[in-house]
């Protein structure tokens, strides 16, 4: 005699699946490419990280600078000078290029102290030019041109 089943509902559960062969192969290739992007993913975290540390790097040596500076409140910088003899206050005197300043000055050594029997004049003075000023004489030509 046949059984007899009674239906009771329907329901879902887990029951164990074996793999065939075809799926472990497939299994298998997902592992060694999902490594082999993890590698390649680290590596580009490193360069990642290592350019980070460069830029981090970079602004720390930038605050540092500007610490120093504003610590001493001021800085040394090259400055286009002549250099000219001034005999009467008995001085060495170095002239901004641009404006004539006196940029610095030292008393004469001896040796420096005799008057040579001609003299060389001082250069005319050479304004640096100024960025924004040169902007400012281009915008004021063009909108001469333009009227």
């Amino acid at each position: 005699m046949a059984k007899q089943l009674h239906f009771i509902g329907e329901d879902l559960i887990q029951v164990e699946h074996k793999f065939t062969p075809a799926e472990l192969q497939d299994l298998a290739k997902i592992m060694a490419e999902g490594m082999l992007e993890v590698e390649c993913l680290e590596d580009e975290k490193k360069d990642h990280a290592a350019r980070l540390k460069t830029a981090i790097d970079a602004k720390y040596e930038e605050v540092t600078d500007a610490a120093r500076k504003h610590r001493a409140g001021h800085e040394i910088q090259d400055a286009k000078t002549y250099q000219v003899a001034d005999y009467d206050a008995g001085e060495i005197v170095w002239l901004d290029r641009g404006t004539g300043d006196v940029v610095k000055k030292r008393k004469m050594t001896g040796e420096e102290n005799k008057i040579p029997l001609t003299f060389k004049p001082v250069p005319a003075l050479k304004p640096e030019p100024n960025p924004a000023a040169k902007q400012a004489t281009l915008a004021d030509d063009a909108g001469k041109k333009a009227a």
